[in-house]
């Protein structure tokens, strides 16, 4: 639906009765985190996109424990800012999206398995980074993946990054 101009920009008496939190996803199904699990396993070159939805404050104590635990390189989109932390710069290999040809733009070139964390296609589109579109990516995130020529993932976990420790 679409208002005009001046219905928007028009003062209001009305106000929010009370404001409700967002409620909590539960994690995704053991056996999809298995199989994405054993995926990474297998991979040689196994590389976490986090994008915008991976970045709120409790996605990234879970992200920045698994890339402690794991060693795995990571890719920020810079909707994601700031996911890795200090800590784990050895880790951090750059932001994807504005520019073309950083470094991060090879690391995702050159990955055989691509974990997509809070990745939407609006802060990168796929068709600029994703020339093989035989490679395996796992799609994680609270809401579907957003399928098309470019990004076709072999296994979504839908659900929330956290850890239930850190909830």
């Amino acid at each position: 639906m679409i208002l005009p101009q001046d219905v928007l920009a028009a003062p209001t008496g009305a106000g929010l009765q009370r404001v409700l939190p967002t409620p909590l996803l539960g994690a995704a199904p053991a056996e999809a985190i298995n199989k994405a699990a054993n995926l990474i396993r297998q991979a040689q070159r196994p590389t976490l996109l986090v994008g915008s939805r991976g970045a709120d404050p409790q996605s990234c104590t879970a992200l920045r424990a698994l890339v402690a635990a794991t060693g795995l390189p990571v890719v920020e989109t810079f909707q994601a800012a700031g996911v890795v932390s200090r800590v784990l710069e050895d880790h951090y290999l750059g932001r994807v999206g504005l520019f073309r040809n950083q470094p991060g733009d090879v690391v995702l070139a050159n990955a055989d398995v691509l974990v997509a964390v809070g990745y939407d296609a609006v802060e990168y589109d796929p068709v600029l980074w994703n020339a093989d579109v035989e490679r395996t990516i796992v799609h994680i995130d609270t809401v579907p993946a957003d399928v098309d020529n470019h990004y076709q993932p072999v296994l979504e976990l839908r659900g929330s990054v956290r850890r239930p420790w850190t909830s």
